[in-house]
């Protein structure tokens, strides 16, 4: 039915723009195209599907309930719904005109077979006895001869080989058709009106043409109006509105400038391909963030001892600077990191070694300075500095220590995921020692400083931590796994996939699983009860309702948690049931979705409506 009802869209608009910007321009030949084309689009364009792309990453899901067991929310007896009888009737309406159709295709085949024909140039001449107004069905012309004199019956042969050398019988066949499949628009009746209407405008006007006398063409007009029986499925001389076909031939040729009016529809078909014919797709991207160098406009080349100086900026894909990034430059100028604004920058304080304990600790590129000479040195010069105290510039047992350096750092790149190619957002990825901490972004990605030997803690809610020592300057990757080692790709509701340990399982083996470490869990809350626990399972009760669209469309793998620990999603049907106690909150989130929080009261169901974030 969504299809029909598109296709009667598209009908109307075409129709309505026929009505409102052409009908009354003699354009009658770009007419005719105009309305094939809407007969064409209206059946066509439904195909057409904008797809919208939606990035999403899977959200691991612990105590899973499957929707099989939310039997308890299905109703005994089912509502009558009159939308339910919609498509019966349609049917029957199907049924009613195609036989109408038909029986109007044999009444014109028994005219055409019955009576005496006349082969005329490409053209069968058909001499009938019956009161019908003359008209053509392809290359048949069929006419009764004792209604009409020899002048009149000759214009109305021009008139109607018109209609056979422009095979608007095809017109006609493909209009009947879409009042068929339509016939519960009444726009496409009055398209057909309007459509059969035009073509006697073409022959008209060209039946005109050729006629010796323009007013003696429209007295035959005016004596065919004489109401006779008309056969349906061809082109009938006579029709009910002649007059307005007298006033088209007498009016002036319509400007050319009018022309641009049949771009008009374009907008009204934009608009209606962009509410209605949209599909969302969901898909996976994994966007390596990039870094590129920049060079200043004012680049400064300083010669020294055949070494330069070079300035820069360092920015991210988006032209943002990118602070402290690491620019390392191989046996020639000491490493660098950029400040706070992305600029190059040579560290001025270099630490070297320490030869003695009476050493002065300020050691600038290599050269002990007094604590006075260093106070002389302006701040804007320096960089960076490092400071050695306690045993960083003494050992324990009082020794000098021979050898100091800086420890080199620099930038980890990776991505935190729940199985590979999937990124986790918003996943803790932390060095203690440093106090340093980064969040994954929306594909799972992070960036981090690090130095040989640190160790980097991957750590999201729900899931097991997990902890990697840094040996090199490699991209670390990580999976995070739940406790029971399952896992949910909800991305497309319709075809959601279980994981166990980052393979592939069948819904029935993740329920049983499931089904397992939640006994478990539960076994082991048993074997260490108390009062408040005891007492909260009294005031348990189901809270259970439907998660949908604005649109009333249920949603499938919507998440509902109460509190950290217990989740479900909904099954198919949009339909979900989870335990609460009077009190809790129940947080109701989907993807793209706008989060929604209700508190749980004395009533056992909550339906709830979620709409689309913002841009």
């Amino acid at each position: 039915m969504e299809y029909l009802l598109k296709a009667s869209a598209v009908i109307t608009i075409f129709y309505l723009c026929y009505k409102l910007f052409l009908q009354l321009d003699t354009f009658f030949e770009a007419n005719r195209g105009f309305l094939l084309l809407g007969l064409i689009t209206a059946f066509t364009i439904p195909f057409l599907v904008i797809p919208i792309y939606i990035e999403y990453s899977p959200t691991p899901i612990t105590n899973y309930e499957l929707g099989e067991d939310l039997t308890i929310i299905e109703t005994t007896e089912k509502p009558f719904n009159i939308f339910e009888y919609i498509p019966f009737v349609y049917l029957l309406g199907i049924v009613f005109f195609t036989l109408r159709f038909l029986f109007q295709f044999v009444s014109l085949s028994l005219i055409l077979i019955n009576n005496k024909k006349e082969n005329q140039d490409n053209f069968k001449l058909i001499e009938t006895k019956n009161t019908v107004s003359p008209f053509s069905f392809f290359n048949w012309i069929v006419y009764n001869p004792t209604l009409f004199n020899t002048t009149e019956l000759e214009q109305i042969i021009t008139h109607e080989k018109v209609h056979a050398r422009q095979y608007h019988s095809i017109d006609i066949l493909l209009m009947q058709l879409a009042c068929i499949v339509l016939w519960f628009n009444p726009f496409v009746w009055l398209y057909n009106k309007d459509l059969k209407q035009n073509l006697e405008f073409i022959a008209d006007q060209n039946a005109q043409r050729q006629s010796h006398c323009k007013k003696s063409y429209q007295c035959t007009l005016l004596k065919a109006s004489i109401s006779t029986h008309q056969i349906t499925l061809s082109n009938n001389f006579y029709n009910s509105l002649i007059k307005k076909r007298i006033i088209m031939l007498q009016k002036s040729k319509s400007k050319k400038s009018n022309l641009f009016k049949y771009a008009l529809v374009l907008p009204f078909l934009a608009l209606l391909l962009m509410s209605y014919n949209t599909e969302e797709v969901y898909v996976e991207t994994s966007l390596e963030e990039e870094s590129k160098i920049i060079k200043n406009d004012k680049q400064i080349f300083q010669k020294e001892n055949d070494e330069f100086i070079v300035n820069g900026t360092v920015t991210d894909i988006y032209d943002n600077p990118v602070p402290k990034s690491s620019i390392e430059i191989k046996e020639t100028l000491p490493d660098v990191m950029t400040n706070s604004l992305g600029k190059l920058k040579p560290n001025v304080l270099e630490p070297t070694t320490i030869k003695s304990g009476n050493t002065s600790p300020y050691i600038i590129d290599g050269e002990e300075l007094s604590k006075k000479d260093f106070k002389k040195i302006a701040k804007n010069n320096v960089y960076s500095t490092t400071v050695l105290k306690d045993t960083g510039y003494i050992s324990k047992n009082g020794k000098p220590i021979n050898s100091i350096k800086n420890q080199e750092e620099f930038i980890i790149l990776g991505k935190v995921m729940l199985h590979n190619k999937i990124g986790l957002e918003n996943s803790s990825v932390t060095i203690k020692e440093k106090s340093r901490s980064v969040i994954t972004d929306s594909n799972g990605n992070y960036k981090i400083r690090a130095s040989i030997g640190d160790k980097i803690t991957f750590s999201r809610k729900s899931l097991v931590s997990k902890e990697v020592e840094v040996k090199n300057k490699e991209n670390i990757n990580v999976i995070l796994r739940t406790s029971n080692g399952l896992s949910i790709d909800a991305s497309n509701p319709k075809k959601p996939i279980y994981y166990l340990n980052d393979k592939k399982i069948s819904k029935k083996e993740f329920g049983t699983i499931l089904h397992d470490s939640m006994k478990k869990a539960k076994s082991s809350k048993n074997d260490k009860p108390n009062s408040k626990d005891a007492n909260q399972n009294e005031n348990t009760f189901l809270i259970s309702g439907i998660v949908s669209n604005k649109k009333g469309k249920p949603i499938q793998g919507a998440m509902i948690l109460n509190g950290s620990s217990n989740g479900v999603m909904t099954n198919s049907t949009g339909k979900y049931a989870i335990k609460a106690i009077e009190g809790d909150e129940l947080v109701f989130s989907f993807k793209d979705m706008e989060t929604q929080k209700f508190e749980v009261k004395k009533n056992k169901t909550i339906d709830v409506n979620l709409a689309k974030k913002k841009k």
